[in-house]
């Protein structure tokens, strides 16, 4: 029987990405995308929003993007 997802993608704001990031790859997580900067839009003012993004598998497949934003938008 082929198991079904309820859940793809988890996005979790954290303010220690490398740290929660080395948290999950000792839980066993496999990471599909290391830490990278980021630059989005803030639509509100028009200026860049700077965060830094990464991201694992969870323990069921699931897709786990953490994000650290130092600006304070989040």
């Amino acid at each position: 029987m082929k198991t079904r997802l309820a859940l793809w993608h988890l996005a979790l704001r954290t303010d220690h990405l490398e740290k929660s990031l080395e948290a999950a790859v000792n839980a066993g997580c496999e990471v599909t995308m290391p830490t990278r900067p980021l630059d989005l839009l803030n639509e509100v003012t028009q200026e860049p929003w700077p965060v830094r993004v990464a991201f694992f598998r969870g323990p069921d497949g699931e897709l786990i993007e953490l994000l650290e934003d130092k600006t304070g938008y989040t």
